[in-house]
């Protein structure tokens, strides 16, 4: 039984693609400190494809179809400031140590 999420690569690798709800969102965040400059073009745009999930929690369980492999990451563009207290949940999952409340997640 697999209770980890599922991780799936991104269909666009380019660097300057920018979804388009990611662009809405961005123009409607402008739009309300200096609404004229929510419909300008961008000049520039990027997208750090960061390893974020949408609770926002690190990623550490092993792969599904791959035996062997365990993936851990900081993720969530946020998790490097809490190295130190993952490394121990990383450590329990990686043992199947972890509680079933985190096992779920």
């Amino acid at each position: 039984m697999y209770y980890g999420k599922y991780i799936q690569a991104g269909n666009n690798a380019n660097a300057g693609y920018l979804p388009e709800d990611a662009d809405k969102h961005l123009r409607d965040g402008l739009r309300q400190p200096v609404p004229q400059f929510g419909d300008r073009p961008w000049r520039r745009r990027r997208v750090c494809w960061d390893s974020d999930v949408p609770e926002g929690d690190s990623i550490a369980e092993s792969h599904p179809n791959l035996q062997g492999l365990f993936i851990a990451t900081g993720g969530s563009g946020h998790a490097f400031r809490f190295a130190a207290v993952l490394g121990r949940y990383i450590a329990d999952r990686f043992e199947n140590k972890e509680s079933e409340e985190l096992h779920k997640r």
